[in-house]
């Protein structure tokens, strides 16, 4: 039964200017609960390019937001580019600014690093990047999942069951 425990830390500047730590309540609050991950091309594609000797595309590495908001899992557009992921359909995204806006839908593998939770999902495309995130970690994958989202501790945990 895979766990990870999550708990954020954020620094706030002081009226002379220099930083000092928030409370982790307000830590969680601000950066939300947030994983590294690995994305990279599905098990099936990665066994495909091997089998044909190309070389496997090295996975992209970031941060993703456990987003419990998210219906679907999300990725980040450029980073999909950049694995070299290609769309295989197109759905609308509906979001808390926007309604029906069209977006790729790729295939994609993305591990939750230090918890060994790896996921193949259909995903969305958004633009994330500007929010330093490549991944919404959504419903869709949360679905076997326990969160405890501990607000005035500062802390989560996400167990795998």
């Amino acid at each position: 039964m895979p766990l990870l425990h999550i708990e954020p830390k954020a620094e706030v500047l002081d009226l002379d200017g220099k930083p000092r730590a928030t409370s982790p309540s307000v830590a969680l609050q601000w950066h939300g609960a947030k994983v590294q991950v690995a994305l990279q091309l599905s098990a099936a594609a990665l066994q495909e390019l091997a089998n044909r000797g190309e070389k496997l595309p090295t996975p992209i590495v970031g941060e993703a937001l456990i987003d419990t908001g998210a219906t679907v899992s999300c990725i980040d557009i450029e980073a999909a580019n950049e694995l070299g992921l290609v769309p295989i359909d197109v759905t609308k995204m509906n979001s808390a600014s926007h309604s029906d806006h069209e977006v790729p839908v790729y295939f994609a593998s993305l591990e939750i690093l230090g918890m060994g939770a790896r996921f193949e999902l259909r995903s969305m495309g958004g633009a994330l990047k500007a929010q330093s995130l490549i991944a919404l970690i959504g419903r869709d994958a949360l679905a076997g999942s326990v969160l405890f989202y501990d607000g005035p501790t500062g802390q989560a945990t996400l167990v795998l069951v």
